[in-house]
């Protein structure tokens, strides 16, 4: 999409209580300029509908630097907020227009590079990218890039290579230490970068190594808590070849095994009532007795009694020499070493299930068997520890060297930049301070170094820390300085300053001016300013003005922008001596001469004329 630098009327869809209206100085609005082969990227539309006062605008930009002045309240910063919210910034209702429900963003970029690390599905088409941002008061928000939605975090990713908004916000940045160290690094070139990657994958080397190690030990230590008692338990685990039920099935044999005890030893001792050895039992008694019979019966009975008695007390021998044999001594000595074994074996079991702290067999078993496997990796954990601090030790001498190395990058790269934004400072009637980079080293390396890194301004002998020794006008001049000394492949295609020049006046800022100009040769500057000298230095001028409900940003040439650059000098756009002020910084030709679109001028470092 590549189109005018001038400004389009927008048509509202919707009927709006407040509007924004788009108009030109020019009787031929949007006849404007096709950007040429080679040119470099810009901001070329920004349209927005309900963000903050604003209810509907469409603004085209050029190259250049361009201002947007107004008087407060008109609806200036609405403009900034739109960008930020394209850019994805996080936001919250409060940005909706009241009365509205939905607030739209969007911003057109003429792009004519591939962008590296970025989806096929959201690269430029015809050297155009649009970002587009939606609010809504419900709290449902949409991204989208290309036409395609996507997540927030993909905008924040992808618009800081495209833009750049430097509020006085950006100041405070200015004094955050992390900060000040980023900007250093980005001026060190890809060698410092490079060291940066190649410190951080060792640092996190050794983090990993002693991290693993630990875990290692832990383990060591959980094992030999968990499996102290595997020596004693194997062996008889070995021996003994339990099955998951073999303690259910030994309870079963020792409870038939005790019974059939019970019953041997009851029969072995009705053996002992039948025939003693001691007392001769029953037998015995019974042979004394039937033996007498044959001298108290009739003689023709003695010989049938004597028969039966013998009989009787043969059958009677028989009985108990029968008990005897199954209630053998032997029989229950065999019997009481059985339950014996297996009441060992029940105890042993009990024992290694109290030792593995387990409830049951099947439990036991796992514990022997992961036992086993853990004693294996522990016998060669040894190794495995000292590999691991073999490789620390190889890392951090590989962090120590790339700290090195980086701080050197560093002291150079700071060298370097201090001295360029001392010159830059220079430019904006700060000749007597010097920028100076402070570099102190640290006792704790981090995987960024282990250096810390102030800014400091040097005052004749004294050095202040930028954020002790700087005004909010000094720090405005110290950010612009630091943003031109930036090497050009680290500057976005476009930067936003929203009223940077805050505190500052008279000679102080029409230099700061001028090094806006010169940052304006290297990339696309938009300027939300109350400065009249500032704005006086734009290639383009946009006026934001109020009337009751309606908001107008109308593109100012020839005297209509002399009235304005006049109302900035006095707040009055009649009175003679600002008019006159106002020629002097516009220059006697600038109500009559075009602005046009110089590609040279991004090349070989002219700069066109007002």
């Amino acid at each position: 999409m590549c189109g005018s630098p001038g400004i389009t009327a927008s048509t509202p869809s919707r009927c709006l209580s407040s509007t924004i209206t788009i108009c030109s100085t020019k009787s031929s609005c949007g006849a404007g300029i096709q950007f040429p082969k080679g040119a470099p990227a810009v901001l070329e539309e920004l349209k927005l509908v309900s963000v903050g006062g604003i209810g509907q605008v469409s603004l085209r930009f050029g190259a250049g630097l361009t201002a947007v002045t107004g008087e407060s309240g008109a609806g200036k910063s609405s403009l900034v907020r739109g960008l930020e919210l394209v850019c994805g910034k996080r936001s919250s209702s409060g940005t909706i227009r009241a009365g509205d429900e939905i607030a739209v963003a969007e911003a057109f970029f003429y792009q004519p590079d591939r962008l590296e690390g970025v989806g096929e599905e959201l690269q430029p088409q015809d050297c155009s990218l649009a970002l587009r941002r939606e609010l809504s008061r419900s709290g449902r928000g949409r991204c989208s890039v290309q036409g395609r939605t996507v997540p927030l975090n993909a905008v924040l990713d992808l618009a800081p290579r495209l833009l750049t908004i430097q509020s006085q916000f950006a100041q405070l940045e200015l004094l955050d230490p992390d900060r000040q160290l980023k900007i250093l690094d980005a001026c060190g070139g890809e060698g410092l970068k490079e060291t940066k990657v190649r410190l951080e994958k060792e640092f996190y080397k050794v983090l990993d190594c002693e991290r693993e190690l630990r875990r290692n030990k832990q383990r060591e230590q959980e094992i030999t808590s968990a499996y102290g008692a595997l020596a004693e338990i194997a062996p008889f685990l070995e021996r003994a070849g339990l099955q998951p039920d073999s303690e259910e099935r030994l309870n079963e044999d020792f409870a038939e095994t005790e019974r059939e005890l019970k019953r041997l030893r009851e029969l072995r001792g009705r053996f002992r009532m039948l025939q003693n050895q001691e007392s001769g039992g029953l037998v015995s008694e019974l042979s004394g007795v039937l033996n007498g019979l044959s001298e108290l019966v009739p003689c023709e009975n003695r010989e049938a009694l004597g028969e039966m008695s013998q009989k009787a007390i043969a059958v009677l021998e028989d009985l108990a020499g029968a008990i005897g044999a199954l209630a053998s001594s032997e029989a229950l000595e065999n019997l009481e070493a059985e339950l014996e074994a297996l009441e060992a074996s029940l105890g042993q079991i009990r024992k290694s299930k109290r030792l593995a702290k387990v409830n049951t067999v099947e439990e036991l078993l796992e514990y022997w068997h992961k036992g086993e496997e853990e004693s294996r990796w522990l016998a060669g954990s040894g190794k495995i520890q000292a590999d691991l601090n073999e490789k620390i030790a190889a890392a951090k001498k590989a962090v120590a060297k790339e700290a090195r190395t980086l701080l050197e990058q560093r002291t150079a790269a700071a060298l370097a930049l201090q001295q360029r934004v001392s010159e830059n400072l220079a430019g904006v009637a700060m000749e007597n301070t010097q920028f100076r980079i402070r570099i102190t080293e640290t006792n704790k390396l981090k995987a960024n170094g282990a250096e810390k890194v102030d800014f400091v301004l040097r005052r004749g002998d004294q050095e202040i820390p930028v954020a002790k020794a700087a005004s909010g006008g000094e720090l405005s001049r110290i950010l612009l300085a630091i943003q031109i000394s930036l090497p050009d492949e680290l500057m976005p295609p476009t930067v936003v300053f929203d009223e940077v020049e805050a505190g500052l006046g008279g000679r102080a800022a029409y230099l700061t001016g001028l090094k806006l100009r010169e940052l304006a040769d290297r990339v696309q500057v938009i300027l939300i300013t109350h400065e009249a000298s500032i704005a006086a230095l734009a290639n383009r001028h946009y006026r934001v003005t109020r009337r009751g409900t309606l908001s107008t940003v109308t593109r100012v040439e020839g005297e209509e922008r002399i009235r304005e650059i006049a109302r900035m000098l006095s707040g009055n756009d009649q009175e003679e001596e600002a008019l006159s002020h106002a020629r002097k910084l516009l220059g006697a030709d600038a109500a009559d001469e075009e602005i046009v679109f110089d590609p040279d001028r991004f090349f070989d470092g002219k700069s066109s004329p007002l």
